[in-house]
């Protein structure tokens, strides 16, 4: 029989400690007490588990938001070499917008679709903000073969 210490009470839920407390109260010696099997004591291994799984679940969040960290610098850098490789126009309209912050890398293939090609630059297209939105995921029209036609011609 497990002997009842403070350490096995640790992980107790609130209903469990009020269980056990009233438990303590209605036994009189303490060799009664340890008689008595308290859900505390019955759920400890289920409660190392849930401490585990807890313990899993935060590091899967940490993982999770720096690969985010990642993605997001990574396209930051891709972002500076596309704007000025399309000369800071959108493929689209073909208006030039007055802040920089206005264009935006687009994915032609929806990177909700196509993950694989998130970083792939033959995917990538600049489009203003306008544009952008009016597009999103719904179409995957390329509008830089039209750029390259006007330019050529």
């Amino acid at each position: 029989m497990l002997a009842v210490t403070n350490t096995i009470f640790e992980f107790e839920t609130f209903s469990e400690k009020v269980l056990r407390k009233s438990i303590q109260k209605k036994v009189k010696s303490k060799a009664d007490f340890e008689s008595v099997k308290t859900p505390c004591i019955e759920s400890l291994d289920k409660t190392e588990f849930i401490v585990e799984k807890v313990e899993l679940i935060k590091s899967k969040k940490q993982m999770k938001k720096a690969n985010e960290e990642f993605k997001k610098k990574k396209m930051q850098k891709i972002r500076l070499f596309i704007i000025p490789l399309y000369g800071y126009v959108c493929m689209r309209c073909g208006i030039v917008p007055t802040s920089i912050k206005d264009l935006h890398v687009d994915h032609i293939k929806p990177k909700s679709k196509y993950p694989e090609l998130w970083f792939d630059l033959f995917n990538l297209q600049l489009l203003c903000k306008r544009c952008n939105f009016e597009k999103s995921n719904k179409n995957e029209m390329d509008y830089r073969k039209r750029v390259v036609s006007h330019i050529s011609h």
